[in-house]
C-alpha cells in the first residue's frame, strides 16, 4: 500500500514540494492521500512520511479560499446532478454544494465511525520515505514527559528558564512537534524543583544503603547580589569501587564565620543522616575553616563516630594550598609582569607592529612554540604559560625596543633574569598539578609523593642565595606548613595503601624530611595505620568464635569422642587455647605489610588492586576504600588553577536561593547519571 500511496503522491498536485512551500511557507504539512486515515506529512522539501494518523480535529489548511473540510470529502454530482460531498472515510454522501456551506460537514467528520481521532497519549505508526528508503517508526506524544525533557535540557545546560519565550524558539518546537504545548518560564523552574526532589529521593537513599564511609568537601561562592553560599559535595567508593562525587547542598551562607559555617554544615548532615558515616571533611585554608573544623570534630565526637577520634578529620585543600604559594612567587615579579602584558598588549594592537615584531623573530632565527598573549590574570596557569613563552621571544623584545618609542615597558636583562627564575620555581607547581589532572584514579594515594617533592624543594629555596628566591620560599614555606601538619598524617596514611609504596616511602620521605626525628614521625604514622585498622576489625562481625563453636557443636553432634566427663580432655583443650594464643597470629596488616612492593607502572589502578585482594584482605579493604575516597582538594578540575574564587554568573545570582540550589544540585546529579556511573572524572584535585 505505501508503494501506492507513494506513487499517488508522486503524481498528485502537491507533490511538488517546491510548489507546497510557495503556498503554506511552513513546515510540517498534511495532506489527505485518499486512502481513509492515512495522509502525507510534508517535513521539508527533501522528506515526507505517510502516516496513519488519528486526527482529533482536522489540521488548519493555508488556502484561504477553500476551507480545510475538503480534504477530507469529494465533490461528487449526483444523478440528479446536485453536488454532493463524498466522505472518504465512510464515503457517506452530504449535501456538498457551496450554498449550504461546510458547517454540517465538519459536524459529520466530529462523529463519523470509520474517521479516528488522536489524542495526546496515543500512538502514531509512522513509515518514513525518505531519499528512497522507508522504515516503520512507532511514536507515542507526551507532553509531560516533553516538559520534563524541555526541564531537563534547560537543567543540564545552563539555559536561562525565558528561552521559553524566545519567538524563534517557540518557532523550531511547534514546528518540531506541533503537539506540544508550551509552557511559562515559571513552570519551567516548577519543574525542575520536581526534578530536584525526585534526584534528591533517590540520593538520599542510595547514601544510606552504601557500607562505605562518606568523606566531604566543602566551598563558598558569592554571588553577584553580594551572597555567599556553602556548596556541600560527598565523595565516596561505590560497591563497584567507582569514585562517585555528589553535591549534596547549595545553600545561603548567613555569615564567613567558624561559628556560622559549622552550624550550617551539622544542620546539612543530620539533613542527608550521614553525621555518623563520615570520615573527614576537606577545605581551604582560611582561618574560619579550622574554627569550623574544630567546632565539627568537637560536636561530631560526642558520639565516638569519627575514625582516630577525629585525629584525621580535618584536610586543607592542596589545590588553595598550591594557589597561594603562586600568588607568592607572581608576587617577586608584580612589577616586571606588568611591564610584560604591557609590552605585548603595544606589539598585539597594531597589525603593523606585529608584522615588525614577527620579522625580528625571524631575522633572529627563534624557533618559538605559540604567538606571544596576554594572560588571564585570575588563572595561574595563563600567566605562567604567558611568561614562558616571553622568555623564549625575550630577545626579539629587546630588539624591536631598539627602534621603537615602547622602550620604557620591555623588561631590562636584570629583570628578564628574575621572571626566569621565578618561572622555574612555578614550574614545580604547574607540573605537579598537572601531575593530579592527567591521572585517570585521581585518589588520595597520589598525593603524598608529590606534597614531598614540594616540601624538599621550599627548604633547597629557602636557603637560596638569591634574596628574591629565598624571600619567596619562605613565605611559601609558612602556608605549606600549615597544610603539612594539618593534613600529613592522612596523606602518610593513605600512601601506605597503596602497594607500591606502603610503610617503606613514609621510612624514605621522612628520613629526608626530618633527619634524626625521622623515627619518631614513623613511629606515629605506624601507629596511626595500626589503630585505624583495629577500629574497623572491632566493627566486623566475630565469624572465627561463631565458626570454632560451630565446628565443635558438629563434631559432637556427628559421633565425636565424648569427652564429658573426662578432666584430660578438657585440661587438653585449655592447653591448645594457650598454645594458640602464645603463637603470634599475623593481622592482615601485617600480612599485607610484609608482602612484597607491588611495581609500579603509570596506568595503575589502586581501586581495582583493593577490589580483587578484597577477600584475602576483608577488613583492610574496607577500611582502604574510605581512605581513598577522601577529596584531597575542594575544587573541580576547570577551577584547578583559579586565583579567585568561585562565582554565580549573573543569571543565576537573580533566582531565589531554594532555586539556585534546585539547579546547582540537580544539574550535578543528571550528569553524573549521563555520565553512566557517576563519575569517574570528577577530578576533585
Amino acid at each position: 500500500m505505501e508503494r501506492s500511496i507513494k506513487s499517488k503522491l508522486d503524481r498528485s498536485p502537491v507533490s511538488s514540494f517546491s510548489t507546497i512551500y510557495a503556498q503554506i511557507r511552513v513546515f510540517p504539512y498534511v495532506k489527505f492521500c485518499g486512502v481513509p486515515g492515512i495522509y502525507v506529512i510534508i517535513v521539508s522539501v527533501n522528506e515526507h512520511y505517510i502516516a496513519s494518523i488519528k486526527m482529533s480535529h482536522p489540521l488548519p489548511s493555508k488556502r484561504k479560499t477553500i476551507s480545510s473540510v475538503w480534504d477530507e470529502f469529494e465533490k461528487v454530482r449526483s444523478e440528479d446532478g446536485s453536488v454532493k460531498a463524498a466522505c472518504k472515510h465512510c464515503h457517506r454522501n452530504l449535501v456538498g454544494s457551496s450554498a449550504h456551506g461546510t458547517s454540517h460537514l465538519k459536524r459529520h467528520l466530529g462523529r463519523c465511525a470509520k474517521r479516528v481521532h488522536i489524542g495526546s497519549g496515543q500512538q502514531l505508526v509512522v513509515t518514513c520515505i525518505k531519499k528512497g528508503e522507508a522504515s516503520s517508526v512507532n511514536f507515542k506524544f507526551d507532553q509531560g514527559r516533553s516538559r520534563y525533557d524541555l526541564a531537563k535540557m534547560i537543567l543540564l545546560h545552563e539555559y536561562p528558564s525565558s528561552m521559553v519565550e524566545h519567538t524563534t524558539f517557540r518557532t523550531f518546537v511547534r514546528n518540531l512537534q506541533p503537539l506540544f504545548s508550551m509552557v511559562s518560564p515559571s513552570t519551567i523552574e516548577s519543574d525542575i524543583i520536581e526534578i530536584y526532589k525526585k534526584e534528591k529521593k533517590k540520593l538520599y537513599e542510595e547514601l544510606e544503603k552504601i557500607p562505605s564511609r562518606i568523606s566531604l568537601s566543602a566551598n563558598i561562592w558569592s554571588s553577584c547580589q553580594n551572597l555567599e553560599y556553602l556548596c556541600l559535595i560527598a565523595h565516596y567508593i561505590d560497591d563497584a569501587w567507582v569514585l562517585q562525587k555528589q553535591i549534596l547542598s547549595f545553600v545561603n551562607l548567613p555569615s564567613r564565620t567558624g561559628g556560622a559555617i559549622a552550624e550550617v554544615l551539622l544542620d546539612l548532615l543530620s539533613q542527608w543522616n550521614v553525621d555518623k558515616k563520615l570520615f573527614s571533611i576537606t577545605l581551604n585554608s582560611a582561618s574560619y575553616n579550622d574554627v569550623a573544623a574544630s567546632s565539627l570534630r568537637s560536636r561530631l565526637s560526642r558520639n565516638s563516630s569519627l575514625p582516630l577520634e577525629g585525629k584525621i578529620f580535618h584536610l586543607c585543600c592542596c589545590s588553595h594550598v598550591v594557589n597561594l604559594m603562586v600568588q607568592d612567587g607572581l608576587e617577586v615579579i608584580q612589577e616586571v609582569l606588568q611591564k610584560i602584558r604591557e609590552s605585548i598588549k603595544y606589539v598585539k594592537t597594531s597589525h603593523v607592529r606585529q608584522e615588525r615584531f614577527n620579522e625580528i623573530i625571524n631575522q633572529l632565527g627563534i624557533q618559538s612554540k605559540q604567538n606571544i598573549f596576554l594572560d588571564v590574570p585570575t588563572r595561574w596557569n595563563s600567566t605562567y604559560h604567558m611568561l614562558d613563552v616571553t622568555l623564549e621571544l625575550r630577545e626579539a623584545f629587546s630588539c624591536f625596543a631598539q627602534c621603537d618609542s615602547m622602550c620604557n615597558m620591555v623588561p631590562s636583562e636584570d629583570e628578564w633574569e628574575r621572571v626566569k627564575e621565578i618561572c622555574d620555581c612555578l614550574k614545580l607547581f604547574y607540573d605537579i598539578t598537572n601531575t593530579f589532572l592527567g591521572s585517570k584514579y585521581p585518589t588520595a594515594n597520589l598525593y603524598f609523593p608529590e606534597v614531598y617533592q614540594m616540601h624538599l624543594r621550599l627548604v633547597e629555596w629557602s636557603m637560596s642565595l638569591n634574596k628574591h628566591i629565598s624571600s619567596m620560599a619562605i613565605k611559601m614555606k609558612e602556608k605549606f606548613d600549615k597544610y603539612w601538619k594539618i593534613s600529613n598524617l592522612v596523606l602518610a596514611i593513605a600512601v601506605v595503601i597503596d602497594p607500591r609504596f606502603k610503610l617503606k616511602f613514609v621510612e624514605y620521605s621522612y628520613s629526608q624530611i626530618y633527619g634524626n626525628d625521622a623515627e619518631h614521625h614513623i613511629r606515629m604514622v605506624r601507629q596511626g595505620v595500626y589503630d585505624l585498622c583495629n577500629e574497623y576489625e572491632s566493627k566486623e562481625p566475630l565469624a572465627s568464635n561463631s565458626e570454632s563453636s560451630l565446628a565443635v557443636s558438629a563434631s559432637t553432634s556427628s559421633g565425636g569422642v565424648d569427652t564429658h566427663g573426662k578432666l584430660w580432655a578438657m585440661e587438653f583443650e585449655k592447653f591448645v587455647r594457650e598454645s594458640s594464643s602464645n603463637q603470634a597470629r599475623k593481622s592482615e596488616l601485617d600480612r599485607y605489610l610484609e608482602e612484597p612492593i607491588f611495581p609500579r607502572n603509570l596506568d595503575f589502578n589502586i581501586r581495582n588492586w583493593w577490589q580483587l585482594n578484597a577477600p584475602r584482605f576483608p577488613t583492610l579493604s574496607k577500611m582502604a576504600r574510605d581512605i581513598l575516597g577522601i577529596p584531597v582538594s575542594t575544587v573541580t578540575s576547570d577551577s584547578t588553577f583559579d586565583i579567585g574564587g568561585q562565582v554565580l554568573d549573573q543569571y543565576r545570582s537573580s533566582l531565589l536561593p531554594e532555586t539556585i540550589q534546585a539547579l546547582m544540585c540537580a544539574q550535578d546529579w543528571l550528569w553524573n547519571e549521563l555520565k553512566g556511573g557517576k563519575s569517574s572524572s570528577i577530578v576533585a584535585w
